[in-house]
């Protein structure tokens, strides 16, 4: 069982769906309404019986407690409002020795312009989230890291966490 939070588009999830087969399940979860109901009209377009699509709140995944044996997070963890609420429902969700992979980028400020992340903390230096910042999140919520990425595609990192 995985879940992509923050599915946006589904394409983590819409793949991984195949991956897990017919026995498995994929949760993706939208806080975006438009996108929501975009992820319910994809899953049900390509006839995916293994898709679980979620609305996600603020301060809330809404995944079901020890659920996911791996959680992606592809670029949306920067732009989550209360962090330390949100690291604890992803620590709630995955099941011990379970995964979270976190895509992410460092800030940039010629994003905070042209597209600011309303809400966030103030410490995030613009549009995207220090690494270190990141991983000061995590590992308070009770992640322990497993890997580190520093040269993902498009500027960006990946953090492997482990639930202990």
């Amino acid at each position: 069982m995985i879940a992509d939070v923050g599915a946006g588009e589904g394409e983590i999830g819409f793949a991984a769906a195949a991956a897990v087969g017919e026995t498995g399940r994929v949760y993706l979860t939208e806080l975006d309404e438009e996108k929501f109901v975009a992820l319910q009209k994809g899953a049900s377009q390509r006839k995916l019986k293994n898709v679980v699509v979620l609305a996600a709140a603020e301060k809330e995944t809404k995944l079901p407690d020890n659920c996911c044996d791996a959680i992606v997070l592809r670029r949306v963890y920067h732009h989550f409002s209360a962090p330390t609420e949100m690291d604890a429902s992803l620590m709630r969700s995955l099941r011990s020795g379970g995964l979270l992979a976190v895509i992410e980028f460092a800030p940039r400020k010629s994003l905070t312009a042209s597209d600011p992340v309303k809400g966030v903390p103030s410490n995030r230096g613009g549009h995207g989230i220090p690494k270190k910042i990141l991983l000061q999140e995590l590992t308070a919520a009770g992640f322990k890291l497993d890997k580190s990425f520093d040269d993902w595609p498009d500027d960006g990192y990946c953090v492997l966490f482990r639930k202990p």
